[in-house]
């Protein structure tokens, strides 16, 4: 890749004019067509060694899963704070090799049972304290330790109901506007605000009772 663009210049061609040429300093960049092909092949290469030398994964009836991945955004799954540290740790070294670092400050503990064993507000891995939470915000799921989703269901809501009201002067209260449309409306910009990612949901009865 590194060849595509050592020694080349490039210029601006805006209205009609062209910039002077100027040397390109940097290859690919977010957001550029190439870069979530390359960043993703680092990121499956990076986890798979981490994988593969490390202990972590928990298991899901039948099922194994070691880890999650979004782009630059990863969850390690383990079933011992033993395991997970070790995995972490991996992680870094894997990382520093390729000139990329770990955002411990971004890094998050989330334990769905008790196996830290004792109470504690963080754990220090790679001479760092990772903070340990009971609630954790990923990609709007508010996910919580209990596995109760009453937390997101009501945050979801809030937030349709928000956007319900900044439509009621400009859409609800419009007479001109059909009620057909008022619908379209609603389907389009409320109803994707309180779905989003309902298929993780475990829903009571509690929920389903909107009397």
């Amino acid at each position: 890749m590194a060849s595509l663009y050592t020694g080349a210049v490039r210029a601006v061609h805006s209205g009609g004019r062209t910039s002077v040429f100027f040397p390109v300093d940097s290859g690919v960049l977010q957001g550029w067509v190439l870069a979530p092909t390359l960043f993703h092949a680092c990121m499956d290469w990076v986890l798979g060694r981490v994988v593969g030398s490390s202990s972590c994964g928990a298991s899901v009836g039948e099922e194994r899963f070691t880890d999650l991945d979004f782009a630059d955004n990863a969850v390690i799954l383990a079933e011992s704070i033993e395991a997970l540290i070790g995995a972490l740790e991996r992680l870094r070294e894997e990382f520093e090799c390729l000139g990329l670092l770990v955002s411990w400050i971004k890094t998050k503990i989330q334990a769905f049972n008790d196996f830290l064993g004792t109470a504690t507000c963080s754990v220090s891995i790679c001479r760092e304290n990772v903070e340990l939470v009971e609630r954790f915000t990923y990609f709007s799921s508010d996910i919580h330790a209990s596995g109760d989703s009453s937390y997101e269901v009501s945050r979801k809501t809030g937030r349709a109901w928000g956007v319900m009201r900044s439509l009621e002067r400009g859409v609800w209260r419009r007479r001109y506007l059909c009620k057909n449309m008022k619908v379209q409306v609603f389907r389009v910009l409320v109803l994707p605000v309180l779905l989003y990612s309902c298929e993780t949901w475990m829903l009571s009865s509690e929920h389903l009772n909107f009397g």
